[in-house]
């Protein structure tokens, strides 16, 4: 007759099965990220060109924060006219160094068109060519889609959400079924919270990276911590890039980021709990719809 399993023996059991779950979800971000970057792709397609944004007075940063910090110290932003032909003045940004976010200034504005009211992409292209050291950078910049966007980032999360849910439910639903079998034969007590410990031990990767946020976000300690959080969370991106807007700097995110990150942590251990409750009932979702659609036919 087997041994009964002993609490040590289930203990390395939950830590294998956690490290399990820990590794789907890691495979679910990775699949998750192409769809989220494929879907932006097509919300960013056959845009309408708004102008250009001419990029001067490098800023010079050394260290970790130049990964973070703005390149330039300003940046001037030019609108297309109707026809397309002239990119006149808009308005002058400047960075500022506290907030670290470009903000309007109406002094360097009034400069601006005085020095360079019109920009001639001709002309600033055979500077760069020719290294002219004084020459600035510049990018185009785009009418934004908005609805288009919106609905691609809604669709993009609830497919990510629903790729990690799969990968991490199969782990406990399998662990269930095989966990009723085994109490039938005696060899283990009932533990009806196995599933929740499980994914409580796989979440606690993401469940520190929140915690740091926390920290990061009331005591200004770690300011680029932001850049770290949104690697560690990939799986969230979408909501997470609209949180964040696309800033590097954890002071400037919305308050909203902490309960939804507290939320995006509740993901795994919620899903873990469910499938193991509905593979120890030996309930499989799949089947009961097929036989649901077998029925109605």
């Amino acid at each position: 007759m087997a041994e009964f399993l002993t609490k040590e023996q289930l203990r390395k059991q939950n830590i294998k099965l956690a490290f399990s779950v820990w590794g789907k979800s890691i495979l679910a971000s990775i699949l998750g990220i192409v769809l989220y970057l494929s879907l932006g792709m097509i919300s960013t397609m056959n845009q309408d060109q708004l102008g250009y944004r001419y990029y001067t007075e490098p800023l010079d940063f050394t260290g970790p924060s130049a990964l973070y910090e703005a390149s330039f110290a300003r940046y001037d932003e030019y609108h297309l006219s109707e026809d397309g032909k002239t990119a006149t003045l808009h308005k002058s940004y400047v960075y500022d160094t506290e907030t670290h976010q470009y903000v309007y200034s109406e002094q360097l504005t009034a400069q601006t068109k005085e020095t360079m009211p019109v920009f001639d992409k001709k002309a600033i292209d055979k500077r760069i060519e020719e290294k002219d050291e004084t020459v600035g950078s510049y990018s185009p910049i785009y009418r934004e889609k908005t609805a288009l966007k919106t609905a691609m980032d809604i669709v993009s999360q609830a497919f990510m959400l629903l790729l990690l849910a799969m990968l991490v439910y199969t782990v406990t639903w399998q662990q269930g079924d095989k966990d009723r079998n085994t109490e039938d034969f005696g060899r283990m007590q009932r533990d009806k919270w196995r599933g929740l410990k499980i994914g409580l031990l796989a979440s606690i990767p993401s469940g520190v990276m929140v915690l740091l946020l926390f920290v990061s976000r009331l005591f200004g300690l770690m300011p680029n911590y932001i850049f770290v959080y949104r690697l560690g969370m990939l799986a969230y991106a979408p909501i997470n890039n609209v949180l964040s807007s696309g800033t590097a700097w954890t002071a400037n995110v919305t308050w909203w980021l902490l309960p939804v990150g507290m939320l995006c942590w509740t993901v795994i251990p919620l899903v873990t709990h469910i499938g193991y409750q509905l593979g120890h009932r030996q309930y499989s979702i799949g089947e009961h719809f097929i036989y649901k659609n077998i029925k109605k036919k």
